[in-house]
């Protein structure tokens, strides 16, 4: 397998997200949360967000849904891309209802990962559940990623996906998917960063609507 790497003039190094050898992908959007509050230029939140000590925490035990739009559009939902999430503190085994993926924000057609109060997550194609059942940990980077035909699931950048979507549901084109994280009004979930084709962890690098130009390299694993 051929992984592709890019290396920018910051001096930080990513990997890019590669959904079906897509070398030509860009990190679009990366927030690892800095400061006392939310970047609004970043995100549209509604109910209880809060940012503290560089994690995102969604929720608390009182109160109604709690989600976060980026601001951020992607018209092209078709586009091979990678939504990578790093999350801080995973509680599945708590009846928790939690959703991180994609979604637009006027016609509703979403693709996330969801866990929909038990003990495992599955993929969720505009209200289907579909693939595997699978685990997510705390500390963990989840990567749902669009391929030609349908979502697929990789956790800490694996070579293989855990889960699959039998297809790629109704998001097309015409969308303005956006990435999308929400949890039910009983629970708190929290992330480290989230992105679009940054993993892992670019330090320090927050970016909206911007064309990276990195010098690409290929390691072959």
């Amino acid at each position: 397998m051929t992984r592709f790497f890019a290396t920018f003039v910051l001096g930080a190094s990513v990997m890019l997200g590669f959904s079906g050898g897509n070398s030509n992908a860009s990190v679009t959007i990366y927030d690892d949360f800095p400061g006392a509050s939310l970047n609004n230029s970043l995100w549209i939140p509604s109910g209880n967000v809060s940012v503290g000590g560089g994690i995102l925490t969604l929720g608390n035990p009182t109160g109604g849904w709690v989600s976060t739009y980026s601001t951020q559009t992607y018209g092209d939902a078709t586009a091979l891309q990678g939504y990578v999430f790093k999350v801080a503190s995973d509680t599945t085994n708590n009846g928790i209802y939690n959703y991180m993926g994609v979604r637009d924000k006027v016609n509703g057609d979403y693709a996330v990962i969801t866990t929909q109060g038990g003990s495992y997550y599955q993929i969720d194609v505009n209200g289907t559940l579909e693939g595997s059942h699978f685990s997510i940990n705390s500390g963990d980077m989840v990567e749902l990623r669009r391929t030609t035909s349908n979502w697929e699931v990789y956790i800490n950048g694996g070579v293989s996906p855990v889960a699959s979507s039998v297809d790629a549901g109704t998001l097309s084109s015409g969308d303005n998917a956006r990435l999308f994280m929400a949890v039910d009004p009983d629970h708190s979930y929290s992330y480290d960063w989230v992105g679009v084709n940054a993993i892992p962890e670019p330090a320090g690098l927050t970016l909206l609507g911007l064309t990276l130009v990195p010098m690409i390299r290929r390691r072959r694993c």
